[in-house]
């Protein structure tokens, strides 16, 4: 899974202000993309490791003049007492661009929380409570088994391992737009 930078807004992102991002790359991206925010992905100090705030989901990607952003943007961008003018400036000046720069403007939801995953990941049940719906989340020995008001959703033996656990729980997570776990 690749990994998105919130080096800049992390208490934005912690909070669940922050739904938008701007990037001068990421060229490639498609809307339904998972990526993995982290604190820091590059640039890292010798002993440093990357510190993952959770998933995320792409809903829409557009590119624009960083200049264009409105004052809405700038809200979900995490910056509710900014105007856009004072955005432009402190993007601008952490990314060494202009004004006239075209960006990528990536709205997104978040789908997990990784404490949520980790606990899931050591064996414990999860309760998820989804609008009117409640899924049980269960990870005995090899096996993942979800289930929503008694019915199974999903269930899948895999060799037991960090990434074809957590796959398969990101699968669940997108298929029901699921954005808030609950313990």
């Amino acid at each position: 899974m690749r990994m998105m930078s919130f080096q800049k807004t992390i208490p934005q992102f912690q909070n669940g202000t922050k739904d938008i991002t701007r990037r001068m790359r990421w060229k490639n991206l498609k809307e339904g993309e998972l990526l993995m925010g982290v604190e820091k992905a590059m640039g890292l100090n010798k002993g440093e490791k990357i510190n993952k705030l959770g998933i995320i989901q792409v809903v829409s990607t557009r590119w624009e003049p960083i200049g264009d952003i409105t004052q809405e943007d700038v809200i979900r961008e995490g910056f509710p007492d900014w105007t856009p003018e004072q955005f432009i400036k402190f993007f601008c000046d952490f990314n060494k661009c202009k004004r006239t720069d075209l960006v990528n403007r990536i709205e997104f939801h978040k789908l997990s929380d990784l404490k949520h995953f980790e606990c899931l990941y050591k064996g414990y049940e999860i309760g998820i409570h989804y609008k009117d719906a409640s899924f049980d989340i269960t990870l005995k020995n090899t096996s993942l088994s979800i289930e929503c008001g008694g019915f199974q959703t999903f269930s899948n033996s895999m060799s037991i391992g960090s990434s074809s656990i957590q796959d398969a729980f990101i699968k669940v997570l997108s298929k029901y737009r699921i954005e808030e776990v609950v313990l």
